[in-house]
């Protein structure tokens, strides 16, 4: 018997439980016993291991193999004892069969990746980093997907720790992004560009980041420079348009010729460039256009990039209607909240159609010191959609813990930002949840943005949402989601009346400072003049608005849909036929003839 003590070993044995009775099988020498079933062998090998007969063990472990050769536990016990053994090349090679059997068992490859350091073989130890990091980057994913980002930013910073690469603080930057982590994710998209100076997707990254915080002549030099490196990027050269008017005569419109030669050379089942290509292309030319002044070839080439994104995005708009009407139908009348909801008056939502001011209520808002932006986040819908509002659309009664839903939704105010007083949640498309708000957060402020209906459509049609948004890809689809939309806000009014502050752009930008006044009053602040200045506060803002939203306030946006009058004629027409105009406070100017 091998006299190596058990106790110096690491084995993360299998549940395989041994009776005293086998525990004592076969310790006295040899194979003594020799089942014909796997499992029992394996289980003699724990017994064998356990008492220190370490050659007993291996002995058995390789008997259960031959009925079960890709067994990743197996060979991860084989391989631990080898290697307390001193038999590190020998252990170095189960493991690494261990990790092709089992490529999704982390343990097996961060074993891989000790061993094989310890033991100076820098190719294991790099197939073993290898696997590893791949693993670990899934799991990190599948936590952010169920809405677990520290553990998911904790699992990606141990992948790096295993081998460091572009791609992998890429992810993480944009992972960081997401969760306001400003400084930290501008850190990562420079150190992934420290390892490969040349990788544009960081470098595109880097750029939108720098964007976000109101940084935009910083983020175009880094989209030019994508462009430098590889002048076909399409998402550089839109992202550029993003930032600027073009100007006649502007050094850009040479690239801009190509790319609209590039478009006018498809046809219209070709493969040349795949449907999202086709969308960002359509649209940058779509800018270019516009800011020129030229109409027609404007809206040709927005309607050309809603199309492409179309066939990404499957969309009825009659499940939209139905789901709103179940909503409605949830909150009949005038209710209460419930009598355990939270009074915290903490959160501010602004809500509203995308395109409709939502960005710039916030950045009013948040230019306060009382206040914090967290931008358009997705808790509230994800704790509804959990099931509360599948049940509402099938049968109108869910049965949903909704203090409970409260608080998951507080904790996150609260990881965001831990000290801010109120805190502004203005993802748009909360207009739906209003009555759920009440019942859980009663004094939360309601914010409801407001446009001239014909200038929201028209700027959500032209505008490349970077997720959802199915509604926007068709005129006709976009004017029935607006409906839609404007019955529901009809319906919160009535059932909470005096809850919602309606703020209408036009206000805003007719008569801001009182506008501006009335707003921060309805958030039970106090009036500072920083909010004045919203365009020199530094905040990351991840909209389509986050340059619009670093200039004092302006009027040009007002009216728009009037250039485009006839291309939008059947929109308009039907916005005038269902009352939204005169609902808006519009007397709607005729169309022309």
């Amino acid at each position: 018997m091998n006299t190596l003590s058990s106790r110096n070993l690491f084995l993360p044995f299998s549940n395989v439980a041994i009776s005293r009775e086998t525990s004592s099988l076969g310790l006295k020498g040899r194979l003594a016993v020799v089942p014909k079933d796997g499992e029992a062998l394996h289980g003699l090998a724990l017994a064998a291991l356990v008492s220190g007969d370490f050659d007993l063990g291996i002995a058995y472990v390789d008997a259960a193999l031959r009925h079960e050769p890709e067994n990743a536990t197996l060979l991860r016990d084989k391989a631990m004892v080898l290697s307390a053994l001193g038999r590190n090349a020998e252990a170095i090679s189960v493991l690494t069969q261990a990790v092709r059997c089992a490529p999704d068992d982390i343990s097996v490859a961060l074993r891989l990746v000790e061993l094989s350091r310890s033991a100076k073989d820098d190719e294991a130890t790099g197939l073993a980093a290898e696997t590893a990091t791949s693993i670990l980057t899934k799991q990190a994913l599948r936590l952010e997907r169920h809405d677990r980002f520290p553990e998911a930013r904790r699992t990606l910073l141990i992948a790096l720790s295993l081998l460091p690469s572009s791609p992998l603080y890429n992810i993480l930057g944009l992972l960081e992004r997401n969760h306001d982590l400003v400084a930290e994710a501008i850190a990562h998209f420079h150190q992934a560009l420290v390892l490969e100076p040349a990788d544009c997707a960081a470098m595109l990254n880097l750029g939108t980041m720098l964007r976000d915080i109101g940084r935009l002549a910083d983020a175009e030099t880094i989209f030019e420079r994508i462009l430098a490196i590889d002048p076909g990027r399409i998402d550089a050269t839109y992202m550029i348009g993003l930032l600027r008017r073009y100007r006649p005569g502007d050094r850009r419109e040479p690239r801009l010729e190509v790319l609209q030669r590039t478009t006018d050379a498809l046809s219209p089942g070709t493969s040349a460039l795949s449907p999202i290509a086709r969308t960002v292309a359509h649209h940058a030319l779509g800018k270019w256009h516009e800011d020129l002044g030229r109409p027609n070839l404007a809206f040709d080439h927005y309607a050309a990039a809603n199309s492409a994104r179309r066939q990404t995005l499957p969309y009825r708009s009659a499940d939209t209607a139905k789901t709103f009407e179940a909503i409605a139908n949830f909150f009949p009348t005038s209710f209460e909240p419930l009598p355990a909801a939270n009074p915290t008056d903490r959160p501010i939502f602004i809500v509203g159609m995308p395109r409709s001011g939502t960005t710039l209520a916030e950045q009013i808002l948040s230019s306060h010191p009382a206040v914090h932006g967290a931008g358009e986040l997705t808790k509230l819908a994800s704790l509804l959609e959990e099931g509360t509002l599948r049940r509402v659309a099938a049968d109108g009664q869910p049965a949903t813990d909704f203090p409970a839903l409260a608080e998951r939704y507080l904790e996150e105010l609260r990881r965001r930002a831990p000290d801010a007083p109120h805190v502004v949640d203005k993802a748009p498309h909360n207009f739906m949840f209003l009555g759920f708000i009440h019942l859980m957060l009663p004094n939360a402020r309601i914010i409801h943005c407001m446009r001239d209906p014909r200038d929201v459509c028209w700027s959500c049609f032209k505008t490349l949402f970077v997720d959802g948004h199915a509604w926007s890809c068709d005129l006709e689809d976009l004017g029935r989601y607006y409906l839609a939309y404007q019955r529901l806000m009809a319906h919160w009014h009535r059932v909470l009346p005096g809850r919602i502050f309606d703020l209408r752009y036009e206000d805003l930008v007719g008569d801001f400072e009182p506008t501006a006044r009335r707003l921060v009053a309805h958030c039970g602040l106090d009036w500072t003049d920083a909010c004045l200045q919203f365009h020199k506060t530094e905040r990351s803002v991840r909209t389509a608005s986050a340059a619009q939203v670093r200039q004092p306030i302006y009027g040009h946006a007002i009216g728009q849909w009037q250039i485009y009058a006839e291309q939008l004629r059947p929109l308009i027409t039907m916005l005038e036929r269902e009352g939204c105009l005169s609902a808006a406070g519009l007397s709607g100017q005729p169309l022309p003839h």
